[in-house]
């Protein structure tokens, strides 16, 4: 198995293909990445999404070039010894017309060989629909777009279908009836076309023995696919041969489109609709009927059932393809926590491909530990995001900002009473219809047992959704009739946290539904009843996943602004201690040695340099306080009012201010695009709160009032006191923030782990969430930097930190030690170092060694608090009397990879911080055999 080394994240996309990114990888080379890591490459709906659509799983993206160029890529990376590592998305796709499999669908309903490739519930017991599927895709009420002649009838070689937009929707065949039956009668009458009634009626009684699209015994199905087939055909060969036919033909189609003004001509439309296996229907009622799993709350995302084989090795076929071909050397799997069951879906991807390196896109929330039992290397990076976040946060500071952040912006208290509230909130607004499914299915299951068979249904609901909002972890992982421990501890967590919100629900409810979800089943209940059980649970495992992400990540974290950095995704409320950090980095190398180590993803809140500057406020809480409460009052007056209230208000305004600190731009050039990104990622902010707008529902006034707030304080003029202040201060966080950094990309770089870089992210990385984290790479600037890397002083690149070349030189430098010492970083003993000394609790450090070759890693922390100049963290005067202790075991003889100094360690084995970071604020020891 390849494991890589390093990694550096490609998004893949508009303006960036296969040819794009080969000629890229002589550089990746040369900063010492060894494998790139691709988003999405398969063919995709859009070029918007970053292949997270996928439409054909079975050809590679057009868009992004062609397969000989993918090729050329692939081989340009054999050529400098690098691997692929390729993101694949099992859990869902397109659910759009560009996808052959879900068009099948539409125009076959359950009868379709595809219909089980997607997880649709064809008769949910909250709306029977006799095999049909509500599909929210209307840009407004049904009655509306039908009268507004939005939806068009057409017919082409491939059978009739109504475009709406940009999807052509597939007419069902077996319900071509009417359309000839008007053709009929249209032509009853015209003796030059007499000839013709014959075929047609054929056509008419062939279309009345076609098997209906509720089809499911296999051998009418078969029929059902050889009629239709030669009935599209035929219809095709009369339109194209036939002038009678392909007139008449034409004027039915004219009449079924309807008149506009006259609601009874779009008649013949609506009833061919209605007897579709899809239900058109506006976009608003999805939360509320959709009777398809969807990618969280998007409705244009279909979930698939990827536990079945068939459906595992079709959508599989490609990626197998390209590692049994060596042009993929490993897989990220999107979403893992959306399957049915994750861990039959990597047993099954791990015995196909015994040899790949596989990462999961797993969210680890607290105290929580990825499965064992999982074959694969590890998780996408977050934990280590959050644990490096957690450390490098000033837990006295972070105390002090807790204080006065209600006082000062009027903001909750808890994250806790946030979370839960806005986990409730999304399954009301977001997950109705998903809700009412499982609450009406739990409601059988009571039913059927004796104690629970007197239950209030609406108890029964209420229960089920309290604990799914009270569940500490994305979601639990039976699979079977044998609980696993942790689960029944977060379930019991669960319980016990619901039981305390909500102390009216009877005891019969909460054990019944307890139950449930452990799978504690009456030993009479027979087999398929058990089964049924299980179902159940693991129906509602893919359900608590999506209110975690959209009530936690997508909601609550931008309600509750305390400090808005430890706001990401799979993010804590409280900071580390270095012996938590060190724990952590101790388990990582005993059990996930090959995991990733992220810093900025595609899907992050921040860019890892916005947080590292936004954390730099809890070293200074007293100057952030006094600084806003001064903001605040100047600002006051160029607020506008909106239903009684000021706005942006207290809380969103606190917002607006981390967010200006921590993604203000360095170079001034710059600021033009900045205040653009920054007003589109407000108005983001503002509707994923969903407190005064929302995506369902946008308050253009509320959001114009915000906008105009932060323009007008961005604009200089002599009666605006905020700006001057405000960039007075900035620029020393932003100095601050750069030394934060520094020392959480050496970490990333050196503690257990595969350092994973995003794009561009080698130089300072200010991006806000998607899609601004998702904008074109000027590589062409970071390749001229490191460039200019020869013979380059280092203290010459600290004092131009702005340029962010530092950075990039601290990666290309690590990253080569990583090459030249691959034992050590991948299978190489992990050892904390103690420092003692007055300033003991500002660094982190630790060794890295395999047999007699040792690196050593040190990382200061809370630079604000170690120097009130804004300068480096380095020299005799910041460190004082602190030392670092190195294990007898160690060698005496070091040198810096940064500076070159040289370094010995005397038989105390006790080194002065000073002597270590002399000149630079981190270091990276490489011992030399005694």
């Amino acid at each position: 198995m390849r494991i890589p080394l390093s990694t550096y994240r490609l998004q893949f996309g508009r303006g960036f293909g296969f040819r794009e990114a080969r000629r890229l990888v002589p550089y990746l080379h040369r900063l010492g990445i060894s494998d790139v890591y691709a988003s999405p490459i398969f063919r995709a709906r859009s070029d918007q999404a970053s292949g997270y659509d996928v439409a054909d799983p079975t050809s590679l993206d057009p868009r992004l070039g062609s397969r000989d160029e993918f090729l050329e890529f692939s081989a340009e990376l054999k050529r400098h010894d690098m691997g692929l590592l390729l993101d694949i998305v099992p859990n869902h796709m397109a659910a759009h017309t560009s996808n052959p499999w879900w068009n099948d669908v539409l125009e076959n309903g359950p009868s379709s060989r595809y219909a089980y490739y997607f997880d649709i519930e064809w008769d949910p017991p909250s709306h029977p629909r006799s095999g049909k599927m509500l599909w929210p895709i209307l840009g407004a009420p049904y009655a509306e777009v039908l009268e507004r002649k939005e939806f068009a009838l057409r017919f082409s070689a491939d059978g009739f279908a109504v475009q709406y937009f940009d999807r052509s929707l597939p007419i069902d065949p077996a319900t071509y009836g009417s359309i000839i039956a008007h053709m009929q009668r249209a032509l009853a009458g015209n003796e030059g076309c007499a000839p013709l009634l014959e075929e047609i009626a054929a056509i008419g009684s062939r279309i009345q023995a076609l098997p209906p699209s509720t089809a499911t015994d296999a051998e009418e199905i078969a029929r059902r696919y050889r009629e239709k087939d030669e009935l599209k055909r035929r219809l095709w060969e009369l339109y194209a041969a036939n002038g009678c036919f392909h007139t008449r033909l034409d004027e039915s189609i004219r009449i079924y489109n309807g008149e506009a003004g006259d609601p009874r001509s779009f008649d013949p439309l609506d009833d061919l609709l209605g007897q579709q296996p899809y239900v058109l229907s506006y976009w608003q009622v999805a939360r509320e009927r959709v009777n398809y799993r969807r990618f969280f709350d998007i409705t244009d995302l279909v979930g698939v059932n990827i536990q079945e084989p068939d459906v595992f090795a079709a959508t599989h076929a490609l990626v197998f393809q390209l590692v049994d071909e060596g042009q993929v050397t490993g897989l990220r799997i999107d979403h893992i926590d959306g399957l049915y069951d994750p861990a039959e879906y990597l047993r099954r991807l791990r015995e196909r491909l015994p040899e790949c390196y596989i990462v999961v896109e797993k969210i680890l929330e607290q105290k929580e530990t990825l499965s064992r039992e999982w074959p694969v290397s590890g998780t996408t990076g977050y934990d280590f995001i959050n644990a490096v976040t957690g450390v490098t946060t000033d837990a006295e500071g972070l105390e002090r900002i807790a204080e006065i952040y209600p006082q000062i912006a009027g903001g909750p208290a808890s994250l806790a009473d946030v979370v839960y509230e806005q986990k409730k909130r999304v399954i009301a607004q977001l997950f109705a219809g998903e809700a009412l499914s499982l609450s009406l299915h739990l409601n059988l299951l009571a039913e059927q047992d004796r104690y629970a068979k007197d239950a209030s249904p609406q108890g029964l609901t209420s229960a089920l959704m309290e604990v799914t909002a009270c569940l500490p972890v994305y979601r639990t992982y039976t699979r079977s009739y044998q609980i696993r421990p942790p689960d029944l501890l977060q379930i019991d967590r669960a319980f016990q946290e619901a039981r305390r919100r909500n102390p009216q629900v009877s005891e019969t409810i909460w054990n019944f539904v307890r139950r449930v979800l452990l799978l504690d089943c009456p030993s009479s209940l027979p087999a398929e009843h058990r089964a049924r059980w299980r179902q159940f649970v693991q129906r509602w495992q893919q359900f608590s996943g999506p209110v975690m992400a959209k009530g936690k990540e997508d909601t609550a974290f931008y309600i509750y602004n305390r400090l808005i950095s430890m706001n990401e995704v799979g993010g804590q409320d409280h900071p580390w201690s270095v012996e938590e950090f060190r724990q952590f980095a101790e388990a990582r190398a005993r059990c996930w040695p090959h995991t990733l180590n992220a810093g900025t993803t595609h899907d992050t809140k921040r860019g890892e340099d916005v947080r590292t500057r936004i954390q730099v406020l809890a070293e200074t809480p007293d100057a952030w306080r006094r600084s806003v409460k001064r903001w605040r009052r100047w600002n006051a007056r160029l607020k506008r009012v909106l239903n009684g209230s000021s706005v942006p208000g207290p809380n969103e305004e606190f917002f607006i201010y981390q967010t200006l600190v921590g993604s203000w731009p360095l170079d001034p050039s710059d600021m033009g695009a900045y205040q653009e990104r920054l007003q589109a990622y407000l108005v983001k902010s503002w509707r994923e709160a969903k407190l005064h707008t929302s995506w369902s529902s946008a308050e253009g006034r509320y959001e114009s009032a915000v906008a105009e707030f932060v323009s007008t304080i961005l604009t200089p003029h002599a009666e605006n006191h905020f700006l001057p202040d405000f960039l007075a201060f900035q620029q020393r966080i932003a100095a601050y923030g750069a030394f934060h950094s520094l020392s959480q990309t050496l970490l990333r770089l050196s503690l257990p782990g595969v350092p994973d870089i995003y794009q561009g992210a080698e130089l300072w990385e200010l991006s806000l969430v998607d899609p601004d984290n998702r904008r074109p790479v000027d590589f062409e600037r970071r390749q001229t930097l490191l460039s200019a890397f020869t013979d380059c002083e280092p203290v010459k690149l600290l004092e131009n930190w702005r340029d962010g070349a530092v950075k990039q030189y601290v990666i290309q430098k690590v990253l080569t030690c990583r090459r030249e010492n691959a034992a050590v970083f991948q299978g190489g003993d992990y050892l904390a170092l103690e420092a003692g000394g007055r300033r003991a609790d500002h660094v982190m450090a630790c060794a890295r060694h395999s047999g007699m070759a040792w690196v050593a890693a040190v990382a200061p922390r809370f630079p604000a608090r170690l120097s009130r100049s804004a300068g480096p963290p380095i020299g005799k005067r910041v460190w004082a009397d602190t030392e670092l202790g190195f294990p007898v075991t160690a060698p005496r003889r070091w040198s810096n990879l940064f500076t070159g100094e040289s370094l010995e360690v005397p038989g105390t084995g006790r080194v002065p911080l000073a002597a270590i970071l002399r000149r630079f604020p981190i270091a990276l020891l490489v011992a030399h055999p005694d």
